[in-house]
């Protein structure tokens, strides 16, 4: 327990130094909501902390930095991410956590790796965390109160209405959707039923 308290300094220290205050403070509240779900599911909160305080560790990177990082890294994106390097900060951001941080945890590090495009049947900790990131307190999309009450008592139906959102608010201004958000949309809206 000592050891996670350590842990958590450091990558709070590390993040207030080089993300910018914005993000940092988005991290802070995307860590305390994903905790709070974990305690609402019965999940690690531990985890669902550390997942959401790691979640935007490679936000200090262009999207030019990220494709020469993951390229470089050999990190194994699809091809989709690299169309698209800013979800790129999913994968470089949990090679970070291993790297910069010591995190071994697979539970932490596939969260921060999914994140940024979601998957069909996520871990109880990625999918929390996809949540907490879509529906933390300073999030202000069309059907967020929706989607952050629906999180405290139904995961996958505000999981299948934070992706559905994300899909049509992609297509209304013309940008690429991975095709990984359709899978877990698809998945989600089954799950819901």
């Amino acid at each position: 327990m000592e050891a996670d308290v350590v842990l958590e300094r450091n990558i709070r220290a590390w993040l207030k130094e080089n993300l910018l205050h914005k993000r940092y403070q988005h991290s802070l509240r995307v860590a305390n909501w994903c905790r709070e779900l974990a305690r609402i599911y019965g999940a690690d909160e531990n985890k669902a902390y550390l997942a959401g305080l790691l979640h935007d560790v490679a936000r200090t990177y262009t999207n030019e930095q990220l494709v020469e990082i993951a390229e470089k890294e050999q990190i194994e994106a699809d091809a989709a991410s690299f169309d698209q390097p800013i979800l790129l900060h999913g994968p470089v951001g949990a090679k970070m956590a291993k790297e910069l941080f010591g995190v071994t945890d697979e539970d932490i590090i596939s969260a921060v790796w999914v994140h940024t495009t979601a998957d069909a049947a996520m871990p109880i900790i990625s999918q929390l965390l996809f949540l907490a990131d879509m529906t933390e307190p300073n999030r202000d999309w069309s059907g967020v109160n929706k989607a952050r009450d629906l999180a405290r008592t139904d995961k996958d139906k505000a999981t299948f209405l934070c992706l559905d959102n994300k899909i049509k608010w992609l297509t209304q201004y013309q940008r690429n959707i991975h095709p990984k958000a359709f899978v877990a949309r698809d998945y989600y809206r089954a799950q819901g039923k």
